[in-house]
């Protein structure tokens, strides 16, 4: 058998790198074989095209490339402003709103007029000629944080970087669910941010990984606030209890860096089992 590795002439492991299930271990602890991988946008695959529009891109990044290509960081949902170029990622077409789905470009292409990687599949509009929208500062700062507990591996006191993700995500969850034990969470979180309310926070999508970027750009914000000043208090001061352990069901066992915080912060009668 012929590996793409030997027709390339590259190394098997910079090809690994390359694939999404390299993300295993800092963003998760185990790749999915089928549903949403957590942090990967989902794009919908549907035959040869895309149903989702999971795939984000950076304009000006596209615009600048000697030769344009797309980013695997690009795939990631927590990834939603450029942090080179400091400008908001986009993830449909701006004309026809269709998704960004580059390689139909080439399907069924038997001439030498060869479409340009960063046309809408759909339309043919040059996606480097959208308008760009700089990123808020205190946005990107944050995101950036994420970025580099994703780059170390680790983040504080925290072994895995792939823990703290996934409480992340699950704070995420709270902050949009329409659950009554979240409901409650989400005014005890904006009361202890010192933070109004918004009126509405979710979409009709449940997953995560499925959200609008503009969604998820909030998401990530306020979560990251949270769980940063969570660090940084003393957290037998904290006026959070009342809230039950439903409200972190999707976590068995709940990862032992936040077990005690979460015990101590939200339950007045604490009764997770802690994962060590």
């Amino acid at each position: 058998m012929i590996r793409i590795s030997d027709v390339l002439e590259v190394n098997l492991s910079k090809i690994q790198n390359m694939l999404l299930s390299s993300f295993e271990g800092t963003l998760y602890f185990k790749q999915k074989g089928f549903g949403a991988t957590p942090w990967v946008r989902k794009v919908g695959v549907y035959h040869r095209t895309r149903k989702i529009k999971g795939q984000a891109i950076c304009v000006s990044c596209l615009k600048n490339d000697p030769v344009p290509y797309f980013r695997q960081i690009w795939r990631l949902n927590f990834y939603t402003d450029c942090e080179s170029c400091r400008v908001k990622m986009i993830q449909e077409c701006p004309v026809c709103n269709s998704p960004i789905v580059f390689f139909r470009n080439y399907i069924g292409k038997f001439d030498n007029l060869i479409p340009r990687i960063t046309q809408c599949h759909n339309c043919r509009f040059d996606l480097v000629k959208a308008r760009k929208e700089r990123s808020s500062v205190i946005h990107l700062s944050k995101q950036m944080e994420i970025s580099n507990i994703y780059r170390a591996g680790f983040v504080n006191n925290i072994q895995y970087s792939a823990l703290y993700f996934d409480v992340l995500r699950q704070i995420m969850y709270c902050f949009r669910s329409v659950y009554s034990n979240s409901k409650l969470f989400r005014q005890s979180a904006y009361k202890f941010l010192n933070w109004e309310e918004p009126e509405s926070f979710g979409s009709r999508f449940s997953s995560m990984e499925v959200l609008p970027i503009h969604e998820i750009r909030r998401l990530i914000y306020v979560s990251k606030c949270f769980l940063d000043k969570l660090d940084s208090v003393n957290y037998s001061s904290l006026q959070l209890t009342g809230i039950s352990s439903s409200v972190f069901r999707d976590f068995d066992p709940i990862p032992y860096w936040f077990e005690k915080n979460a015990k101590r912060c939200f339950y007045q009668n604490p009764h997770l089992k802690g994962s060590g």
